[in-house]
């Protein structure tokens, strides 16, 4: 799951960005990151498979709206950067299209400012999503990105880490407030039911990662509210995905229990 991290430099102590890199098969992790992922895995089996199908679903969202003709994209919470970033699938397709990535821990925006070097058309921005206006106004977002073309606006796993009193639903609003028509919104969030091994979770993990926030179906989608959601709507990933993107069978808990939608401002 991704969340805007939390990380001094520490290389001794587990970082939350590290731990999702060595889940997801990447390099950029410590022994004590490869152990803490260890017990996350001892309390959330599926945790895996969950990451990989929250990465194929940003893979899914990001190909939709370059077909409808966005050229610049926004990303909150996106992690340590790995294959299959935005800017990367944007290159394989051989298209001209800003990127801006914002996450608040200085070191995956350091590491991420490192790999963009030499990079045209994106950029790494050091902000805490639960500010839009800090994110939206950075010069580097403003030199990048045109508040009248359509942008495309990627919420990945993110929203499922602000606590209630943070007041999510005006953060939605906030940014999407700023959307010209055309815009779109890639949105995915773990829903009520969870299986009781999220409790685990978040008893022994939310200390690094953020606790994880379940809500109904009702409430996400008041946060979509006005936008044209591509078919099934707001739906578990495992419909969202074609059998190609998914990792996991159906009937796999997580993914039932996680919900997705790409929409677009009319």
């Amino acid at each position: 799951m991704a969340v805007a991290g939390q990380s001094d430099g520490d290389l001794t102590r587990a970082s939350a960005a590290r731990v999702r890199d060595w889940l997801l098969g990447g390099t950029l992790n410590t022994p004590i990151d490869r152990f803490v992922g260890r017990q996350i895995e001892n309390v959330l089996p599926s945790i895996r498979q969950l990451l990989h199908a929250g990465r194929a679903f940003l893979r899914l969202a990001v190909a939709h709206m370059l077909e409808c003709g966005i050229r610049q994209f926004l990303e909150l919470g996106p992690g340590f950067p790995m294959a299959g970033q935005v800017h990367q699938l944007i290159q394989e397709r051989q298209l001209d299209a800003a990127v801006v990535y914002v996450d608040r821990d200085p070191a995956v925006v350091a590491l991420g400012e490192s790999a963009l070097r030499g990079v045209r058309g994106a950029a790494f921005v050091h902000a805490d999503l639960l500010q839009p206006h800090a994110v939206l106004d950075h010069e580097e977002t403003r030199r990048l990105i045109d508040p009248a073309e359509p942008v495309g606006l990627l919420m990945i796993e993110v929203l499922q880490t602000v606590p209630d009193e943070a007041r999510p639903d005006r953060l939605v609003n906030a940014y999407r407030k700023r959307l010209c028509s055309g815009s779109g919104l890639a949105l995915s969030h773990v829903a009520s039911g969870l299986a009781p091994q999220y409790e685990s979770f978040n008893a022994a993990h939310s200390a690094l990662f953020g606790r994880v926030v379940p809500r109904d179906r009702e409430v996400l989608s008041s946060w979509l509210s006005g936008l044209e959601l591509v078919e099934p709507g707001l739906a578990p990933l495992s419909a969202v995905l074609p059998d190609e993107g998914r990792s996991v069978g159906q009937d796999d808990d997580s993914l039932r229990h996680t919900l997705a939608a790409i929409g677009y401002e009319p």
